[in-house]
């Protein structure tokens, strides 16, 4: 079907939420194969699982097709790099390239693409129906306050937490393009309400705090879903969740807000 052309505001976080588990016609498929590059459709067939070669496949597919419509571009022309901690970033020396920031998260049949312009933007997802080894892999990554918050709270409620902390940190190192560079021990988040947190960081760091907005949002039945952008003058952006099968069909759809830095706009 024909894509209609998107405009990106740094007044705005477009979300894009597909499920992989919802793509299953053979002919819709064969056109996300169509829009590959060829080293992509060579890391897809190194993969060994059907599942995650599926999967691989309707990322590639959400990210071009959306990418393109932002950009007034053919989905199979956009050209992708990685900077030197691994964060990709489109090959162009437009304007409308440079301006435009993406980033792309996935777990469990559920992937979500975050878009804006002229702010950078880190997103992250978890399914909060899985089991994590919580306390151990704290103890192990996460900073002195928030392990010793975590041991305090009832066992019921540390999972919830855990995935509340492990989504934020992931969208901060993400959104700062450095990925696992950034020691997660060095930062903290730290909770005055299930609602409300703050961000600190450690002075090795050389960052400010004041220069970054969160949000963590809940989708569908159990996903938990943590966003992390740079700070602009004016209003916080809007968060625009969207339900999408890539060259098929888009809806908005609704979100569950969970707990925000800053506010809602």
């Amino acid at each position: 079907m024909p894509q209609s052309e998107l405009s990106a505001s740094p007044n705005r976080i477009d979300i894009w939420v597909t499920r992989p588990g919802d793509v299953k016609d053979d002919a819709l498929l064969a056109g996300y194969r169509g829009l590959l590059a060829p080293d992509e459709a060579a890391r897809m067939k190194r993969l060994v699982r059907d599942s995650d070669q599926h999967q691989f496949l309707v990322t590639r597919a959400l990210t071009r097709t959306v990418l393109a419509r932002y950009l007034s571009s053919d989905p199979q022309q956009l050209a992708f790099d990685n900077n030197q901690y691994g964060r990709p970033f489109l090959k162009s020396d437009g304007e409308q390239s440079a301006s435009l920031s993406f980033n792309i998260t996935h777990t469990n049949d559920c992937v979500v693409l975050g878009v804006t312009r002229e702010r950078t933007v880190g997103i992250d997802i978890e399914s909060t129906g899985r089991q994590a080894a919580t306390l151990g892999v704290a103890n192990r990554f996460f900073s002195q306050p928030e392990c010793r918050a975590l041991n305090a709270l009832p066992a019921s409620q540390q999972q919830d937490r855990f995935f509340a902390y492990w989504t934020l940190k992931e969208s901060y190192i993400k959104a700062r393009g450095m990925g696992l560079a950034i020691p997660l021990g060095q930062f903290s988040f730290d909770f005055a309400s299930p609602q409300a947190f703050t961000l600190s960081v450690d002075e090795s760091l050389s960052d400010d705090p004041a220069q970054w907005r969160f949000w963590q949002i809940g989708i569908d039945e159990d996903f938990l879903v943590s966003i992390c952008t740079s700070t602009l003058a004016g209003a916080l952006p809007k968060l625009s969740p969207r339900r999408i099968v890539p060259l098929l069909g888009e809806k908005a759809m609704e979100f569950r807000p969970i707990a925000t830095s800053h506010g809602w706009a």
